[in-house]
Parts: structure tokens; sequence; C-alpha cells
């Protein structure tokens, strides 16, 4: 795993758009989703982001215990305030 910090802001950035990776967090770990098929262009579908927090979206998955397994740890989410 890389140590790389980022805030929720900085994650942002990387939504998957104009040549940027596709990062996302769950349960406060930054994970790359980049070359997954369910994240083209940096998105799910239309209501979901790369970028963002799918935490809630994955405990609610039927496959919740496997999502993680073949994607890469980028990271941690860090609290904006602690910068």
């Amino acid at each position: 795993m890389n140590n790389i910090e980022f805030s929720t802001a900085d994650l942002k950035r990387y939504d998957g758009t104009n040549g940027q990776p596709a990062y996302v967090v769950i349960k406060g770990m930054v994970y790359d989703v980049t070359d997954t098929d369910f994240w083209k262009n940096g998105s799910k579908n239309q209501s979901i982001s790369a970028g963002d927090d799918v935490t809630d979206l994955v405990q609610k998955a039927p496959d919740k215990n496997n999502v993680t397994n073949s994607l890469r740890i980028v990271g941690k989410v860090i609290d904006d305030d602690k910068q």
C-alpha cells in the first residue's frame, strides 16, 4: 500500500476525467478504480462518480465482501481539519 494521504478536496480531482485516474474511498481507504469496467470515464452511473466516498454504496452491494479484492489501495483519506 502507498502511504499517500488525501483530503476530501484533493480526492475530487481524481474523478477519471481529462486523463486523471479514478479513485474512490471505501472505509477511509483510497482505491484505484481507473481500469475497472464499472468505472469507465470516472462514473459507475450518473449518480456515482470517482473522487467520492462510496462506502455506503458498497455496504449495500450483494458482493460487498469482494468489492475491494481486485482494487489497488492508493492511500487513505485524512480529516480535512488535520492538515
